[in-house]
């Protein structure tokens, strides 16, 4: 359909590799949101009808199987209608952006206390760092996370 920058969203607990943990708490907030670019707008595909993240990521898994089926039988034009809808939230406060709440960017938990969040953004920027051989886009987006992180704490 030619989304670029996809990024998938929850509040599950990620691994440091961006893998879902396996054990984790239950997750009150089973919500997920895909964002992404398409034709040079950000856009958002969210979902919280089920109480299981793996049940909301199927779901909008099947949302895009069935536009990819309408661009495919020559109804394109009501596709792009369809995710002029979807327009991405603005990328501040909690709702965090394309890289997800500043929680997940960060990984830590969404209460996760004052000490928590410094801890985590020092070791993320640490491994980021370009300076250090890391991603200056990814250190921009922990940074802004940490930024993020520190609004609502106060």
């Amino acid at each position: 359909m030619g989304a670029s920058g996809v990024v998938v969203s929850s509040n599950a607990f990620l691994l440091r590799d961006g893998r879902i943990a396996a054990r984790q708490p239950k997750i009150e907030d089973a919500g997920v949101a895909v964002y992404f670019t398409l034709d040079g707008e950000p856009r958002c595909t969210p979902c919280d009808r089920s109480d299981r993240i793996e049940d909301n990521v199927r779901a909008i898994g099947l949302t895009v199987a069935a536009l990819r089926g309408l661009e495919r039988w020559g109804a394109g034009e009501r596709v792009r209608a369809a995710f002029r809808g979807f327009a991405a939230l603005p990328a501040s406060g909690t709702s965090g952006g394309p890289n997800g709440p500043w929680w997940s960017v960060l990984a830590v938990a969404p209460d996760a206390s004052p000490t928590e969040i410094d801890t985590a953004y020092r070791r993320l920027a640490r491994e980021h760092h370009p300076d250090a051989g890391g991603d200056a886009e990814r250190f921009r987006a922990i940074a802004e996370a940490h930024r993020q992180a520190k609004e609502t704490r106060t």
